[in-house]
This record gives structure tokens, sequence and C-alpha cells, in this order.
């Protein structure tokens, strides 16, 4: 499903060139959840921005999907987002549309037919507790409530992977618990979960695979890790 060989990513900046990951390595398969951990500044948002091929690393190999990262044409950049969902922090829903429009929004852009949006929306919104909500504006939601449609319409289109960069940066503790369990009910569905996070307790909670990053390197690497 994902595989990083040896990538290293560095960023132009007045004072030189600074290293943001150097030599990465690892490995996700089909059907894992995955936390990539690490503190701010560590290299996670640089890995995302190499996963959905926002960013070109510098050297290495990435592998997602079947997809060479560092060398497709950006023409096909379009069919690898397909197979994945992106949460981002910061929800990025549009205010002017409706929450079911929100989600049906990830529908139309690929063309899918209006019966099955009609059929499909809903599908989501139930799974993610918003069914009584598809008729209201997104600054009408709580934040817990904005995540759950950005997880919704990450989803809408069945992707074999979803990444979610800081899901529960701006939620409370309940309500962090609550979207961790959320997305462990996903990939037991099957999906391939891989969350980039810096909150411990909550890592800890969910016993699930951590990658630790520390300074772009990874540092440990482990089935029912806990983050240090």
């Amino acid at each position: 499903m994902i595989e990083f060989k040896d990538v290293s990513m560095r960023y132009n900046t007045k004072r030189g060139k600074k290293r943001a990951i150097n030599g990465v390595s690892f490995t996700i398969n089909d059907g894992e959840f995955v936390f990539i951990t690490g503190e701010s500044g560590a290299g996670k948002t640089t890995i995302t921005r190499l996963m959905i091929r926002e960013e070109v690393a510098n050297s290495g190999e990435i592998t997602i999907n079947g997809f060479n990262l560092l060398k497709m044409k950006n023409k096909e950049i379009p069919f690898l987002r397909r197979s994945m969902g992106i949460v981002f922090q910061d929800y990025k829903l549009i205010p002017t549309l409706t929450v079911f429009e929100n989600v049906a929004f990830a529908m139309r852009v690929i063309g899918a037919p209006i019966k099955q949006i009609r059929n499909r929306v809903p599908y989501m919104l139930d799974l993610v507790g918003l069914a009584d909500k598809a008729n209201v504006v997104p600054d009408e939601l709580s934040g817990g409530e904005q995540q759950r449609v950005a997880l919704a319409r990450a989803l809408v289109n069945n992707p074999s992977l979803l990444i979610a960069d800081e899901p529960t940066g701006n939620l409370d503790p309940r309500l962090s618990t609550e979207m961790m369990y959320l997305l462990d009910r996903i990939n037991a569905k099957g999906t391939t979960v891989v969350i980039m996070t810096h909150e411990k307790e909550l890592v800890n909670a969910m016993n699930k695979r951590v990658i630790a990053i520390k300074e772009g390197v990874v540092i440990s690497d482990g089935a029912g890790g806990y983050m240090i």
C-alpha cells in the first residue's frame, strides 16, 4: 500500500537548505491502522504532503497504491488522490454549501451519477452520526461535527487509504477519543488508516502501530507501540 525507501526532503530557506526528513523508510500494508507521531516540526506534515503528492522528495522512493510518486507525471496525480481520502486539521469545508453538499462535492468532482450521490451521501452522514445535519451549513456546527463532515467527505468515494493530518488538533479530549474510535470502526471495514499526530495520550490509548519521527528521522516503529 505505502512504501517509503530512504526518503529525504529539503526546503530552501533564507539560511540555506533545511532538511525536513532524512532517510525515512517504512512500509504500511493494506488494512493497517498506523500512527505517525512526533512533536511539531518533526516532519509529519512533510510526510503527509509527500504522500498526497503536494511535494516531491529530493531523493529516495515512494510507492502508494502502485504509483511511483517521484516519477509520476502531473496528469496522474488526480488518479492517485482518488484512491485516498484526506482529512485536514482545518477541515477545508466550503462555508456556502450545506453538509450534504460538502460531502456530495467530492463525488461530483469525479463525475459520479446523481442517483449514486443521493444514495451514498446519506449513508456516509449516518456513519459519522450527522444524518440530522444534512441541510445545515458548516458555521452552524460544532468543531467536532465539522471534523466529522470532513471525514464523511474523505470517505464518500470509498478510498482504500485514509490519511488524517492532526485530525483531533481542534477537538477536546472527549471528542478526540470519539473520533479515534470512529476511525477504528472505519479501519475495521477494510480501509487503511494513517494518522499524523503529536497527541501522546490519544496514541497510547489506542494500542496501534506507531511510527515515531524525531527531527526528520524514524526513531521507532512498532505494533502496539507507545509515543514516549
